[in-house]
């Protein structure tokens, strides 16, 4: 079947619009990326490099609009090197696929990009933001191969056939031609399905639970989080002093009564493990021994692990620790593990450093560790604690509209992966506690509940 290469660099635009991102189904990525190998493969190369690249940057500057917090200028370079990058694979496939010859060359492309993905999460600031294996979340007979060959593998089986769709194109879909190849390749993907269909059916969890609980702080009189409007205090221009810093100490002290009730009362309610979304708790240096003083004393009031998402500010450098810090149920203070990737622009530029080496705590409900946010968009962080065998991970987070519900679908992975559960609080965002198959065990979304607490039953072992 020929079709005109324009055509189908065209529809494979609209595919990659729809491909992550803003808007995601899924099953465009299963026919996108074909239908640039078609263009590209029809082209010279260096033509069809600049025209792929150019589409493709044009498709992500609308395609991650509000994912990226950056500057408009700083935007455009950003839609520039993602265009450039993705496209750099099928210059590999239009360069090296017909020296390979045969079906053997319908492996360059996915290896090209399998590679160029994990190029790009070791030097990138977003991690592994825009890697293909993520519009997946959901299918999950096919997520389960993460556990064996990562989220690189499932880029790479994604890849794999959409290159082999198109050699089979060019071939005029010839069974005497094509057809053992695409057999191979369907053989393939299907056992790698089949074993994670499997893998779902023949888990079964254990009798041991805990029952965990993660809240937000409910909007203040003005319909917004007191957390988000100290984060734009301490952004302003001045250094706070005076009354201005004896106001704020005013708010984030009512902030943690609201916060510390909330605990008590999901205690209250049978929660064995407490935690709340990143940045919830705000603090004063120099009021934070008290502080942590009380939470020692509401852990071992309610008998429970509490996993406390502390904001301490330096308020004459305009600068803060974003943490975590662990609580036992004896009222001892376990750990405090600091954020290990403050997100590039909105606010890395005010966060201090601090200890982020990756810690756990063995606990009579498994080994329970806590990342924050965007450190899970690193799997190297996540690995850590896979290796260490973690049990649960309590990820507070804290999100914005435009990266619902991307940034949590990307967590889920990290589980997958690494064999751990997740509980991941997310102010503004999607909050979801899953097992260690991906499967989502509860869900809240900010924007369309009120009591923002979200009380899932996790299984103690990975």
């Amino acid at each position: 079947m020929r079709v005109s290469p324009w055509f189908a660099l065209g529809v494979a635009a609209v595919a990659a619009v729809l491909t992550g991102g803003n808007w995601n189904v899924p099953v465009a990525a299963w026919f996108g990326p074909a239908l640039l190998l078609y263009f590209t493969r029809s082209r010279p190369a260096a033509a069809g490099y600049v025209a792929t690249a150019a589409v493709l940057a044009f498709v992500a500057f609308f395609a991650w609009r509000g994912q990226v917090p950056v500057a408009l200028p700083v935007y455009l370079g950003f839609a520039i090197a993602v265009g450039a990058s993705t496209a750099a694979p099928y210059l590999a496939d239009r360069l090296l696929g017909p020296r390979v010859g045969g079906f053997a060359a319908t492996l360059v492309f996915p290896l090209a990009m399998t590679a160029t993905e994990l190029a790009v999460a070791a030097i990138s600031p977003y991690g592994v933001w825009g890697s293909l294996a993520h519009t997946q979340f959901g299918n999950l007979p096919l997520m389960q191969s993460a556990s064996v060959i990562g989220t690189w593998g499932v880029t790479f089986l994604i890849c794999w056939f959409n290159s082999t769709l198109a050699w089979a194109w060019r071939l005029g879909f010839s069974p005497e031609r094509a057809g053992k190849g695409a057999l191979i390749c369907l053989a393939v993907l299907t056992a790698v399905f089949a074993a994670g269909a499997a893998r779902l059916a023949l888990t079964v969890h254990g009798p041991g639970a805990v029952r965990i609980a993660s809240v937000t702080e409910p909007d203040g009189p003005a319909g917004r989080s007191p957390a988000v409007e100290a984060f734009e205090w301490i952004t302003k221009e001045k250094a706070l002093a005076g009354p201005e810093l004896e106001s704020l100490r005013r708010k984030l002290a009512g902030l943690m009564d609201t916060l510390f009730s909330l605990t008590l009362r999901e205690a209250r309610a049978g929660a064995r493990i407490v935690t709340w979304s990143e940045g919830a708790g705000w603090v004063l240096k120099e009021d934070e021994p008290a502080l942590l003083r009380r939470a020692a004393a509401v852990a071992k009031a309610g008998g429970i692990y509490l996993a406390m998402p502390l904001v301490t500010v330096h308020p004459r450098v305009r600068r803060f620790e974003n943490k975590v810090v662990l609580f036992t149920p004896q009222g001892g203070l376990a750990w405090q593990h600091h954020k290990a990737r403050p997100v590039p622009g909105l606010e890395a530029p005010y966060t201090l450093p601090g200890d982020s080496t990756p810690k756990y705590l063995d606990t009579p409900y498994g080994r329970i560790a806590a990342l924050i946010c965007f450190d899970a968009d690193f799997p190297e962080v996540a690995h850590k604690l896979g290796r260490a065998g973690v049990d649960i991970l309590l990820l507070p987070s804290s999100d914005w509209r435009e990266i619902v519900p991307l940034h949590s679908q990307i967590a889920v992975f990290r589980g997958l992966e690494n064999g751990f559960s997740i509980v991941r609080q997310a102010r503004e965002g999607l909050s979801l506690a899953t097992d260690p198959y991906g499967r989502v065990l509860a869900a809240m979304d900010h924007f369309t509940t009120k009591d923002r607490a979200l009380v899932a039953y996790v299984p103690t072992r990975g």
